[in-house]
């Protein structure tokens, strides 16, 4: 299992992009990077950084746990196994400095 963050898609999307074809053993594409192009939910034209941790900066709670409890209780089993592994990012409900 994979766990890709919604963060870590529009920060680093070729970088994450590249995880991700790694995991499914595919070659890497450069047309990968325009998917938002065709997603008709999604108006921007380009993939949209700003959108990242926007929940923390305006002090939303998402309050996942109570959403989809057992969803959450997934992700911290997975997120573990990938710390036990030595390759945890981090806890996607954190936030975490990107420079």
């Amino acid at each position: 299992v994979l766990v890709v963050n919604f963060e870590d898609l529009v920060l680093s999307p070729q970088n994450t992009a590249h995880e991700i074809c790694r995991f499914l053993e595919i070659e890497f594409e450069a047309q990968m990077l325009d998917g938002y192009l065709y997603n008709p939910k999604y108006p921007q034209t380009r993939l949209n950084a700003e959108k990242a941790y926007r929940w923390v900066k305006e002090n939303r709670d998402l309050e996942v746990e109570k959403l989809a409890p057992a969803a959450v209780r997934i992700y911290e089993k997975l997120l573990a196994e990938r710390h036990e592994q030595g390759t945890a990012k981090h806890d996607a409900r954190k936030p975490v400095s990107h420079r």
